[in-house]
């Protein structure tokens, strides 16, 4: 009896010390609130007026999220809130820096259902030079509505790291909520 609470001991202690830490990001200026890994780093562009106000990245405002940066297995995320459905698909938001979103070979796949929200669900790549860090990166672009905002995710990186962390991903996604503003 002593050997099997030790051995359940020894397996939980095993699981949690490589189950991955989370924290709770709340960005009430933007609408939203979720969790990403502890080790991630996250920015932020704009402010309260998403659609005029921006940075590099875009002409509107978002919150930048990155796993492992600057390593092999690194995998990003953009969050572009809007308030219209017509900004939502605004030009604009195909793009994060100088790299545009290749729409016109974008296959739509299952949408994503999590226990609150719905993300309709394109698979592409970045209009990148093959010479391009991000060349041949698999790019998701995922857009989700509810109680009048709209959210525009692109989740990207190399298609192994993609698959990888699919199950992250969808955790992510799951924890993903609309904040009222």
């Amino acid at each position: 009896m002593k050997k099997s609470i030790l051995l359940i001991g020894i397996i939980i202690t095993f699981y949690t010390s490589f189950a991955q830490k989370m924290r709770e990001i709340n960005q009430p200026i933007f609408g939203v609130k979720y969790s990403i890994p502890k080790n991630w780093s996250i920015d932020t562009f704009g402010n309260e007026n998403w659609e005029t106000v921006g940075g590099s990245v875009c002409k509107c405002s978002g919150i930048i999220n990155i796993g492992n940066q600057m390593m092999d297995d690194e995998i990003s995320i953009i969050i572009y809130p809007t308030q219209t459905l017509d900004s939502l698909n605004a030009k604009k938001r195909l793009f994060a820096w100088k790299m545009q979103f290749d729409i016109e070979n974008a296959k739509t796949e299952n949408a994503i259902k999590t226990e609150k929200l719905e993300f309709e669900k394109k698979v592409s790549k970045w209009n990148v030079k093959e010479e391009d860090f991000y060349f041949g990166k698999e790019v998701w672009q995922l857009k989700t509505s509810e109680a009048g905002k709209h959210y525009l995710l692109y989740i990207w990186a190399t298609p192994d790291v993609m698959k990888q962390n699919e199950k992250l991903i969808y955790k992510i996604l799951e924890t993903f909520e609309p904040l009222a503003l």
